[in-house]
Protein backbone atom coordinates (compact mmCIF):
# COMPACT_ATOMS: atom_id res chain seq x y z
CA UNK A 1 0.00 0.00 0.00
CA UNK A 2 2.74 2.24 0.80
CA UNK A 3 3.94 1.64 -3.09
CA UNK A 4 1.23 3.37 -3.85
CA UNK A 5 1.35 6.21 -2.38
CA UNK A 6 5.37 6.56 -2.66
CA UNK A 7 4.87 5.91 -6.73
CA UNK A 8 2.32 8.24 -6.59
CA UNK A 9 4.92 10.88 -5.05
CA UNK A 10 7.91 9.83 -7.30
CA UNK A 11 5.38 10.47 -10.37
CA UNK A 12 4.04 13.39 -9.42
CA UNK A 13 7.65 14.65 -8.47
CA UNK A 14 10.11 13.40 -11.02
CA UNK A 15 8.03 11.98 -13.83
CA UNK A 16 10.62 11.89 -16.29
CA UNK A 17 12.06 9.56 -14.24
CA UNK A 18 9.06 7.31 -14.15
CA UNK A 19 8.18 4.96 -17.02
CA UNK A 20 5.16 3.65 -15.46
CA UNK A 21 2.95 3.30 -12.52
CA UNK A 22 1.24 0.06 -11.19
CA UNK A 23 -1.52 0.29 -8.64
CA UNK A 24 -3.43 -1.56 -6.54
CA UNK A 25 -5.97 1.08 -4.77
CA UNK A 26 -5.99 4.73 -4.84
CA UNK A 27 -3.73 6.15 -2.52
CA UNK A 28 -4.92 8.29 0.07
CA UNK A 29 -5.41 11.27 -2.25
CA UNK A 30 -8.46 13.77 -1.83
CA UNK A 31 -11.00 13.63 -4.62
CA UNK A 32 -11.20 16.38 -7.24
CA UNK A 33 -13.16 19.30 -6.93
CA UNK A 34 -12.73 20.88 -10.01
CA UNK A 35 -14.12 19.01 -13.35
CA UNK A 36 -17.58 16.99 -13.76
CA UNK A 37 -19.69 15.99 -10.87
CA UNK A 38 -18.70 12.93 -9.06
CA UNK A 39 -20.88 9.83 -10.50
CA UNK A 40 -22.86 7.71 -8.06
CA UNK A 41 -20.01 4.94 -8.15
CA UNK A 42 -17.49 7.60 -6.87
CA UNK A 43 -20.02 8.93 -4.36
CA UNK A 44 -20.96 5.48 -3.51
CA UNK A 45 -17.16 4.67 -2.96
CA UNK A 46 -16.49 8.05 -1.05
CA UNK A 47 -19.61 6.95 1.12
CA UNK A 48 -18.12 3.55 1.62
CA UNK A 49 -14.69 5.28 2.99
CA UNK A 50 -16.13 7.71 5.45
CA UNK A 51 -18.19 5.30 6.85
CA UNK A 52 -15.24 2.32 7.35
CA UNK A 53 -12.97 5.02 9.37
CA UNK A 54 -13.92 4.80 12.64
CA UNK A 55 -13.29 1.06 12.68
CA UNK A 56 -10.13 0.35 9.57
CA UNK A 57 -8.32 4.00 10.78
CA UNK A 58 -7.41 3.12 14.51
CA UNK A 59 -3.58 1.85 13.40
CA UNK A 60 -3.43 5.31 11.40
CA UNK A 61 -4.03 7.75 14.34
CA UNK A 62 -1.77 5.55 16.49
CA UNK A 63 1.07 5.37 14.18
CA UNK A 64 0.66 9.03 12.97
CA UNK A 65 1.01 10.07 16.39
CA UNK A 66 2.57 7.84 19.00
CA UNK A 67 4.30 5.20 17.00
CA UNK A 68 7.13 4.66 19.72
CA UNK A 69 5.04 4.03 22.72
CA UNK A 70 3.19 1.33 20.36
CA UNK A 71 6.62 0.28 19.31
CA UNK A 72 7.81 -0.76 22.83
CA UNK A 73 4.93 -3.00 22.86
CA UNK A 74 5.75 -4.77 19.63
CA UNK A 75 9.01 -5.24 20.37
CA UNK A 76 8.14 -6.89 23.75
CA UNK A 77 5.73 -9.22 22.58
CA UNK A 78 6.04 -11.42 19.11
CA UNK A 79 1.90 -12.10 20.06
CA UNK A 80 1.43 -8.67 20.23
CA UNK A 81 3.23 -8.03 16.82
CA UNK A 82 1.24 -10.65 15.28
CA UNK A 83 -1.85 -9.63 16.92
CA UNK A 84 -1.35 -6.05 15.44
CA UNK A 85 0.11 -7.02 12.14
CA UNK A 86 -2.48 -10.25 11.61
CA UNK A 87 -6.08 -8.10 12.35
CA UNK A 88 -5.21 -6.34 9.13
CA UNK A 89 -4.13 -9.23 7.04
CA UNK A 90 -7.64 -10.95 8.62
CA UNK A 91 -9.78 -7.20 7.77
CA UNK A 92 -8.53 -6.77 4.20
CA UNK A 93 -7.81 -10.08 2.12
CA UNK A 94 -9.91 -12.02 0.71
CA UNK A 95 -10.53 -14.90 2.60
CA UNK A 96 -13.90 -15.85 3.68
CA UNK A 97 -13.42 -16.95 7.02
CA UNK A 98 -10.40 -18.39 6.88
CA UNK A 99 -7.42 -16.43 6.38
CA UNK A 100 -4.93 -19.17 5.71
CA UNK A 101 -6.88 -20.36 2.67
CA UNK A 102 -5.91 -17.25 1.02
CA UNK A 103 -2.27 -17.03 2.96
CA UNK A 104 0.23 -19.08 3.34
CA UNK A 105 0.62 -19.50 7.22
CA UNK A 106 4.51 -19.87 7.15
CA UNK A 107 4.50 -16.91 4.97
CA UNK A 108 2.75 -14.27 7.04
CA UNK A 109 4.70 -15.75 10.02
CA UNK A 110 7.94 -14.95 8.26
CA UNK A 111 6.52 -11.93 7.39
CA UNK A 112 6.16 -11.13 11.17
CA UNK A 113 9.26 -12.54 12.31
CA UNK A 114 11.32 -10.11 10.20
CA UNK A 115 9.83 -6.88 12.14
CA UNK A 116 10.45 -8.74 15.44
CA UNK A 117 13.69 -10.31 15.25
CA UNK A 118 14.94 -7.15 13.35
CA UNK A 119 13.56 -5.07 16.21
CA UNK A 120 11.89 -2.70 13.64
CA UNK A 121 8.21 -2.56 13.94
CA UNK A 122 8.78 1.20 15.05
CA UNK A 123 10.73 1.54 12.19
CA UNK A 124 8.30 0.69 10.06
CA UNK A 125 5.48 2.63 11.78
CA UNK A 126 7.41 5.91 11.39
CA UNK A 127 6.26 6.56 7.64
CA UNK A 128 2.72 7.21 9.49
CA UNK A 129 3.97 9.92 11.65
CA UNK A 130 6.45 11.06 8.99
CA UNK A 131 3.22 11.19 6.66
CA UNK A 132 0.98 13.02 9.27
CA UNK A 133 3.97 15.33 10.26
CA UNK A 134 5.37 16.81 6.67
CA UNK A 135 8.22 18.72 6.71
CA UNK A 136 7.40 20.07 2.80
CA UNK A 137 4.38 20.12 1.37
CA UNK A 138 2.85 17.07 0.01
CA UNK A 139 2.92 16.48 -4.05
CA UNK A 140 -0.32 16.95 -5.71
CA UNK A 141 -1.66 17.36 -8.85
CA UNK A 142 -2.34 15.44 -12.20
CA UNK A 143 -0.30 12.21 -12.08
CA UNK A 144 0.93 12.18 -16.26
CA UNK A 145 2.69 9.16 -16.13
CA UNK A 146 1.47 6.27 -17.76
CA UNK A 147 -0.39 4.41 -14.84
CA UNK A 148 -2.44 0.96 -14.42
CA UNK A 149 -4.79 -0.28 -12.45
CA UNK A 150 -5.11 -3.38 -10.96
CA UNK A 151 -8.77 -3.62 -9.26
CA UNK A 152 -8.99 -6.44 -6.64
CA UNK A 153 -12.64 -6.85 -5.30
CA UNK A 154 -11.99 -7.19 -1.69
CA UNK A 155 -9.48 -4.37 -1.30
CA UNK A 156 -10.99 -1.38 1.15
CA UNK A 157 -9.80 1.26 -1.09
CA UNK A 158 -10.65 -0.33 -4.72
CA UNK A 159 -12.00 2.88 -5.56
CA UNK A 160 -14.13 2.89 -9.15
CA UNK A 161 -11.81 3.42 -11.97
CA UNK A 162 -13.74 6.56 -12.65
CA UNK A 163 -11.99 8.02 -9.63
CA UNK A 164 -8.75 7.54 -10.77
CA UNK A 165 -9.02 9.05 -14.38
CA UNK A 166 -9.42 12.10 -12.67
CA UNK A 167 -6.03 12.32 -11.07
CA UNK A 168 -3.82 9.79 -13.35
CA UNK A 169 -3.43 9.30 -16.64
CA UNK A 170 -5.11 5.75 -16.95
CA UNK A 171 -4.10 3.21 -19.76
CA UNK A 172 -5.48 -0.02 -17.85
CA UNK A 173 -7.88 -1.66 -15.75
CA UNK A 174 -8.01 -4.82 -14.91
CA UNK A 175 -10.74 -6.13 -12.59
CA UNK A 176 -9.75 -9.38 -10.68
CA UNK A 177 -11.86 -11.92 -9.57
CA UNK A 178 -10.42 -12.55 -6.00
CA UNK A 179 -7.91 -10.62 -3.92
CA UNK A 180 -7.61 -8.13 -1.27
CA UNK A 181 -5.24 -5.55 0.14
CA UNK A 182 -2.46 -7.85 0.04
CA UNK A 183 -2.83 -9.16 -3.97
CA UNK A 184 1.42 -10.56 -4.19
CA UNK A 185 0.54 -12.37 -1.30
CA UNK A 186 -3.31 -13.70 -1.77
CA UNK A 187 -2.57 -13.74 -5.68
CA UNK A 188 0.46 -14.20 -6.09
CA UNK A 189 0.38 -15.64 -9.76
CA UNK A 190 -3.03 -12.88 -10.92
CA UNK A 191 -0.74 -9.87 -9.07
CA UNK A 192 2.80 -11.06 -10.71
CA UNK A 193 0.74 -11.44 -14.11
CA UNK A 194 -0.75 -7.94 -14.02
CA UNK A 195 2.40 -6.00 -13.12
CA UNK A 196 4.33 -8.21 -15.93
CA UNK A 197 1.84 -6.94 -18.74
Amino acid sequence: DWGAIIGTALALRHPEAVAGLHLTHLPGRPAPTDGPPLADEERRYLDRLQAMRPEESGYVAIQGSRPQTLAYAQNDSPVGLLAWMLEKFWAWSDHGDDVWSRIDRDRLLTNVMIYWLTGTALSASRIYHERSHPTEPLATGPVTVPTAYARFPAEPWAAPAVLLERTYHLVRVTEHHAGGHFPALETPEAFAGDVAS
